[in-house]
């Protein structure tokens, strides 16, 4: 097909622009420069043009801070159209692009095309991999993964998501080691379930956004809830879908906030910054929960404070940003150089809904979850028996 078929004479304009001069030419046309809303929804109608604006926009985004001062309207530009395109009830701009089906969750199998695995292989930012041959064990029963797809990007998933599966009602996973693969499952391949209907919960233990264009957009969040979705429809029986999800900073949040720690625990705390890269530290990685242990109680007490109070991890923030509760935490979930690192090893727990709202009682009450419990036990601690606010409560 010769460049430019099936474009409109505005499309084509723009895409030339592009072509001979960059972004900076492309910035520069008249249709642009009127903020953009009718030639970005006339490139959204156009063969290829959904690709080329999110191309476009991951462009955009490199091009340094200058660039974008110089043109302040054309990112906001292209990201409300991108999201009013492809994110429901978002906006007018949703239905301005004409644009065929919408964004769906599907079952990333072991038989995907090569280079949708090495995609997802790639776009793993929680749980690096080296090779497909690490992503395979994540794909089989009883851990799954989900693509996010859409229908005129064949080939290229927005984001991924990776879960298992447990036939214990209320199961959370509790530690890393249980929740995800170990990097031998190929030959000795984790158990699977008797009959995979009877799953009563799903742990998701990662997820990631794969295109850069679409950065900020929340799709990763998305997933989550459609991912949600099919398993309800594939696994009836399922009653919970919760993460196990890192606390990003709460090992630096201890240190700042010293002065309500012994001087033992700040100098336990700060043990990690000296730790290696190499495996050869798992003597001291291990002795270092050993030590830890005798502060158990606090520390759990202080995170919970920290996630529920400080809100400083982002984490925190995306899966509450989507509807997620704050739901529990877990000692030495995460025993890894980074996972002391960050939190000395504490991870948490966020639970997902199917409905609407999260099933309180009949009568409606809104009841405390563990996390907060432990963050109104460590105020009241700390203020010798005197209850103090939760902010999230």
């Amino acid at each position: 097909m010769p460049r430019g078929a099936g474009l409109g004479p505005g499309v084509c304009r723009l895409r030339g622009a592009w072509r001979r001069g960059g972004l900076e030419a492309l910035a520069r046309e008249p249709a642009v420069r009127a903020r953009g809303e009718k030639a970005w929804r006339e490139v959204l109608r156009s063969p290829g043009g959904l690709a080329w604006l999110v191309d476009l926009r991951a462009e955009v985004l490199g091009a340094g801070s200058k660039f974008r001062a110089a043109h302040p309207d054309l990112e906001p530009g292209l990201r409300a159209e991108l999201r009013g395109a492809l994110l429901p009830g978002a906006g007018a701009g949703s239905n301005a692009g004409g644009l065929r089906g919408g964004l769906a969750a599907k079952v990333l199998r072991q038989d995907a095309p090569a280079a949708v695995l090495q995609r997802a292989v790639d776009a793993e930012r929680v749980h690096s991999m080296a090779s497909t041959r690490e992503l395979l064990p994540r794909l089989a029963d009883p851990f799954c993964g989900f693509a996010l797809e859409h229908p005129e990007l064949d080939g290229r998933p927005l984001a991924f998501l990776y879960t298992r599966l447990f036939p214990g009602r209320g199961d959370l996973g509790q530690t890393l080691a249980r929740v995800m693969p170990s990097t031998s499952s190929l030959q000795s391949p984790a158990a699977h379930l008797e009959d995979p209907a009877a799953a009563r919960s799903a742990v998701f233990y990662s997820v990631s956004a794969a295109e850069p264009g679409l950065q900020g957009l929340g799709l990763a969040g998305l997933l989550i809830k459609r991912a949600v979705e099919a398993l309800s429809a594939s696994h009836p029986r399922l009653e919970s879908f919760v993460t196990l999800s890192p606390v990003r900073g709460f090992r630096r949040w201890v240190l700042r906030h010293g002065g309500t720690v012994s001087s033992r625990l700040r100098s336990l705390a700060s043990a990690p910054d000296d730790f290696e890269a190499s495996d050869t530290a798992e003597i001291d990685r291990e002795q270092l929960m050993a030590d830890l242990e005798e502060h158990r109680a606090g520390l759990l007490g202080l995170c919970a404070r920290y996630l529920l109070q400080a809100r400083e991890d982002p984490v925190f923030r995306f899966h509450t940003g989507n509807g997620a509760v704050p739901w529990e935490l877990h000692w030495a979930a995460s025993r890894s150089r980074l996972g002391l690192q960050e939190s000395l090893g504490v991870m948490a727990t966020y639970a997902y809904f199917p409905g609407p709202t999260p099933p309180w009682p009949g009568d409606g009450t809104r009841v405390s979850t563990p996390m907060e419990a432990l963050a109104v036990s460590s105020v009241r601690t700390l203020r010798k028996g005197r209850p103090g606010p939760c902010a999230f409560m």
